[in-house]
């Protein structure tokens, strides 16, 4: 009885995460962005986004 009672939740929760899974995704592949961009010192590129990191004219002065 207890388990068919959680079934609604435990299909919503998987409803919720699966429609979730692209903003969370975005917002975890720019939130790590920012946090490399900060410890860097440099500004949000796609470079940083994609993880890839080229040498700024900022870097270079």
């Amino acid at each position: 009885m207890i388990e068919s009672l959680q079934l609604p939740f435990v299909l919503g929760t998987v409803a919720v995460l699966m429609v979730m899974r692209v903003p969370v995704g975005i917002a975890l592949l720019l939130s790590g962005a920012m946090g490399f961009a900060f410890i860097r010192g440099t500004t949000i590129t796609f470079d940083t986004i994609g993880g890839v990191y080229l040498i700024s004219d900022r870097a270079t002065r």
